[in-house]
């Protein structure tokens, strides 16, 4: 561990710095640390019989990979990979596509910005487990929108803080019961960024 950190300390000391990673053509790639507090509601239906569910709110975290293009100036198109494995459980896979607007701030290092996206997944958070795989395929829907700031330390890396709001949709029909999942998360996300 000792080593890791000299060595990305050495890559911040000795890069030279040039703030111009939000430009046409330029790449991003991001890591981030996912840390918040979740809850859930259902509604069933069964012929006359209705039931109502409000979880309580459950804290989390994960760890999600982008990979983003700038298409124009502050303008990135930016897929995510998200993987969640919770012991004795399946793997619950997130894929989704974010749309960013990057602010440039004239003599600065750093950049804020906007997101809003969409993305499918096989996992919903769900009762005490931070994400339960409800189907074998990528049939749950989510959306974001979000804000963030982008720190440059130089040319090459950044510290990425953002917030993010997230709404899952699922329904089930299992049995004659139908179940309607919407599961909401406000998320703060802390993370590292690498332009290319």
């Amino acid at each position: 561990m000792k080593n890791l950190v000299l060595v990305f300390t050495s890559v911040l000391l000795f890069t030279v710095s040039s703030f111009s990673q939000i430009n046409k053509g330029n790449w991003e790639l991001s890591l981030s640390g996912d840390m918040g507090f979740t809850s859930s509601s259902t509604e069933s239906t069964y012929g006359a019989y209705h039931e109502e569910y409000d979880g309580t709110s459950e804290g989390y975290f994960l760890v999600a990979l982008r990979v983003g293009y700038f298409v124009v100036d502050g303008l990135e198109i930016e897929p995510e990979f998200i993987e969640t494995a919770v012991e004795k459980e399946t793997p619950c896979f997130d894929l989704g596509s974010n749309v960013l607007y990057n602010f440039k701030i004239a003599n600065s290092s750093i950049s804020p910005f906007v997101l809003a996206g969409y993305g499918v997944g096989n996992s919903i958070p769900f009762s005490n487990a931070l994400f339960y795989n409800a189907t074998g395929s990528l049939d749950i829907g989510h959306w974001n929108l979000g804000a963030g700031v982008k720190f440059f330390i130089n040319k090459n890396i950044g510290i990425r803080v953002e917030y993010r709001h997230q709404q899952y949709s699922y329904d089930q029909n299992e049995y004659n019961v139908s179940t309607s999942y919407k599961v909401y998360y406000n998320k703060l996300l802390v993370g590292i960024s690498f332009c290319l």
